[in-house]
Order: structure tokens, then sequence, then C-alpha cells
């Protein structure tokens, strides 16, 4: 998450306006959102456990077919993964 500091805002304000000068992408031009903490919202415990499972399905297989291959020494155990 991105955070910047905005500048001080008199207490209540009914509405506040920003513009995104130059965005990236189109997510970040149609999404963004203001947040009252000065800290923003960050990532949930789910989220981060969700992309800690991802890691662990994408990199096991490539230590089990490193595992073979420094036993083996045959390429066709790198050529099937």
């Amino acid at each position: 998450m991105m955070v910047l500091a905005l500048p001080q805002i008199p207490a209540s304000p009914w509405l506040v306006a920003a513009r995104i000068d130059k965005p990236w992408n189109k997510t970040m031009a149609s999404e963004a959102r203001l947040y009252s903490a000065p800290e923003g919202t960050g990532w949930s415990i789910g989220t981060i456990v969700t992309m800690a499972a991802i890691g662990g399905i994408l990199i096991v297989p490539l230590l089990l077919n490193f595992g073979f291959y420094a036993v083996l020494r045959r390429q066709f155990v790198l050529w099937q993964s």
C-alpha cells in the first residue's frame, strides 16, 4: 500500500478532494481511496496467509525437482517441470 501525508485540513471537513497526477495503472486511477488512519489500511492476516500459501505452492515443486536433479544428475528431471 502506498501512504502519503496530506496537508493539514480544518476539523470535520465535509468534503476533501485529492488528485492523482499521472497514475501508472488503471486500478490506481479508479480505486484509489482516502482513509482516516494516517498509516493506511495495510494487508490483513488472511491476505498474508494466502500469499504465503501461493508462494509455497509455487516453490515446493521447484525444490523437489532440484533435489532429484542433485541426486540423479539427469536433465530429464528438470525438463518434466
